[in-house]
């Protein structure tokens, strides 16, 4: 008996050692059938992208086309006011009957008497850098960018290119070498920069200029525009090049419309001109009519995450805001965001309303903000943050602070202390986003010649709220200006009472809150 068992015993043992050692060839035998197509699809792929290259090349040797440049759609909002309008709140004041069901409200809130200081001058903090991807190719090393030095791995031999003249043979050859050169790496590379620094579309081609630039001196521009071509389109982004008076520019499609910017239309799509040229943009270009055929991602100006540029700084207080809030309030700014959006792409307002905000900024405001209102019901809630964004700024027109049309994001807004009534719109709304949880619209109301003479925020309460409204949609939007200062809500500017407003719809935005 002892026998058999020991028998049964040393079978099951050789069973399972045999049955562990099936398993594991067959493992081994899965994986290595997995690393083989895992290596032929690489290379399939490969071979594709090479395939794709070629071709590319060659079809831009082909008589390119004449196109006229069409001058830039100008802003459809009009130059702000020289100054705010205020809002009477003396005894004798009458209050005017609007046409929209105005009943005047209970409350009447009244600010104190506040001043105001300049922002202090920030000194520009050490700079950072940022790790460099693995690779064995040479270094492009120190590449500046906002606030942080980068070392971009770059192939001297292969992709160093030369053009002796603007033409579609020239950027045929540099396509065509660029393109067998170990290029993969400096696209991780660029990549891995990018999702570090929290850059949008906008940013890869801010960063692709640079790399350019620091290749190539302002004696070479149609090296670096042949150089952002090439890599903007291997990364998967629509983009082509045009060429007048022997000199290359590079064409951009965005899926924002874009104003105060020159552009070509081909394939019935808006292709914005940028170039080096100190003559400005040319009446035509001749160019190509087709993307590379990998490339299929048309650019957008949204700012999605919150970037992390530079050093970040406390040194930022605003005096107004402060006295509003009653407490210094150190807002953490960084600095080279503002110097990143500081010559910004102009597109709609409403598209500045779904741009990301910096994480650590969105929570100071936010906190102190909620630390404010804390028992409050809701009206006398956004009455307050009506109030502190009615008097927390400086009213500065564009004019007055750039010379020229610029509206500002939030982190703008806070960093200059100064802005007018499209600014405040986006502020005032983005609390409302992420304070209030209360949906918002934006009012915008003509001026002259067609033009939007104002902006102003609508806001649909959890209960009934008397005042000037507009019914959009199911709900009841309630007038809130941030620019009319010192207005409670419900309060139309008097000179607006019979304008119909056009409305923008900001309550279904999802990335105004902060990550």
């Amino acid at each position: 008996m002892k026998k058999v068992i020991v028998f049964l015993f040393l079978l099951g043992s050789f069973t399972q050692l045999f049955s562990q050692e099936n398993q594991d060839s067959v493992m081994n035998n899965m994986k290595n059938d997995f690393d083989s197509y895992s290596k032929k699809s690489i290379q399939d792929f490969n071979d594709f992208r090479d395939k794709a290259n070629a071709d590319f090349a060659e079809y831009m040797r082909k008589g390119w086309v004449n196109f006229v440049a069409a001058k830039g759609v100008e802003s459809p909002i009009a130059p702000e006011p020289s100054k705010p309008e205020l809002f009477p709140v003396d005894k004798n004041h009458q209050e005017v009957k609007l046409p929209l069901d105005t009943i005047k409200n209970n409350v009447e809130i009244v600010p104190p008497k506040i001043s105001f200081t300049v922002p202090p001058v920030l000194i520009k903090p050490k700079l950072p850098t940022v790790p460099t991807a693995v690779s064995d190719l040479p270094i492009i090393d120190s590449v500046e960018f906002y606030g942080t030095y980068l070392s971009i791995p770059w192939d001297k031999n292969g992709m160093h290119i030369q053009i002796l003249s603007a033409n579609e043979n020239e950027l045929s050859s540099v396509w065509n070498a660029m393109s067998k050169a170990h290029y993969q790496s400096t696209l991780g590379n660029i990549k891995h920069n990018a999702d570090i620094l929290g850059l949008n579309d906008w940013g890869y081609y801010l960063l692709i200029k640079q790399i350019s630039e620091k290749l190539y001196d302002d004696a070479h521009r149609n090296e670096r525009i042949a150089t952002q071509f090439f890599l903007l389109s291997q990364l998967g982004y629509r983009a082509r090049v045009g060429s007048g008076d022997d000199s290359f520019v590079l064409l951009l499609p965005f899926k924002e419309p874009v104003y105060n910017k020159s552009y070509l239309i081909l394939n019935e799509i808006k292709y914005y001109i940028f170039n080096y040229s100190n003559k400005g943009t040319k009446s035509s270009y001749s160019t190509f009519n087709q993307d590379f055929s990998l490339a299929d991602k048309t650019a957008s100006l949204i700012i999605t995450h919150p970037l992390q540029l530079g050093i970040q700084t406390d040194s930022i207080c605003l005096s107004k805001w402060d006295n509003v809030i009653g407490k210094n309030v150190k807002l953490p700014i960084r600095p080279m965001n503002v110097a990143f959006t500081l010559n910004y792409p102009q597109f709609g307002l409403e598209y500045f309303h779904e741009c990301a905000v910096d994480k650590t900024l969105s929570e100071t405001i936010i906190r102190s903000v909620k630390e404010r209102i804390n028992g409050m019901d809701e009206f006398h809630a956004v009455s307050y943050i009506l109030n502190l964004i009615q008097n927390g700024f400086e009213y500065k027109t564009d004019q007055e602070m750039f010379g020229r049309q610029k509206p500002l994001f939030i982190e703008e807004s806070f960093f200059y202390g100064t802005n007018n009534c499209k600014d405040r719109v986006l502020v005032f709304s983005w609390l409302m986003k992420n304070v209030m949880r209360l949906p918002t619209v934006m009012f915008i109301y003509d001026g002259l010649n067609g033009k939007a003479g104002h902006v102003a925020c609508g806001v649909s309460f959890n209960s009934d709220v008397n005042g000037d409204y507009y019914n959009y949609g199911d709900r009841k939007f309630v007038m809130c200006d941030p620019t009319y200062i010192n207005a409670p809500i419900g309060q139309t500017m008097p000179k607006y009472k019979d304008t119909k407003a056009k409305i923008v719809d900001l309550s279904e935005i999802k990335s105004m809150s902060f990550r």
